[in-house]
């Protein structure tokens, strides 16, 4: 895992990347990059804490409450295809990108469709919608042929 907000260059996330994928390949079966979670621009309970707040409240705040954002081609973004792409020269290496399943079609929110909040701040995830993901993620897994590697 890693966090995307880290201010390297393009060049510095691969070939930085790439020396440490490398270094892990030699003493173990199969490494999986995990990249980090995007970045919200606002705290997500409290954009949900004033998404729900009384109409008069609403207008004290003056704010936007739609709790949702697009995910810009920003470092964050980016970040994901930086792994892969140092991911490709060590065998035995793997990205297992789950942003699109943070920020579905692109678009980040503090609640997803189903009620759970989704960000616990800025950037990290509750842990009940961390769990509700798992058969999504057991399915990543699956389509990067890593189903050998989880235990039943």
């Amino acid at each position: 895992g890693n966090a995307a907000t880290y201010k390297f260059t393009e060049e510095q996330w691969i070939n930085g990347s790439k020396r440490v994928l490398t270094r892990l390949n030699a003493v173990t079966d199969h490494v999986i990059v995990v990249p980090g979670t995007p970045l919200l621009s606002f705290d997500g309970p409290g954009c949900l804490e004033k998404k729900n707040a009384s109409s008069a409240l609403k207008r004290f705040l003056s704010d936007d409450s739609s709790c949702r954002e697009a995910l810009t081609n920003s470092q964050t973004a980016n970040v994901p295809h930086y792994l892969a792409q140092a991911a490709q020269q060590p065998p035995k290496v793997s990205v297992l990108n789950l942003n699109d399943l943070v920020c579905p079609n692109g678009y980040c929110t503090a609640q997803n469709t189903t009620g759970l909040v989704v960000f616990r701040d800025q950037q990290h995830l509750t842990d009940s919608f961390v769990r509700a993901q798992t058969p999504k993620v057991l399915l990543k897994l699956k389509k990067l042929g890593l189903g050998s590697l989880l235990a039943d």
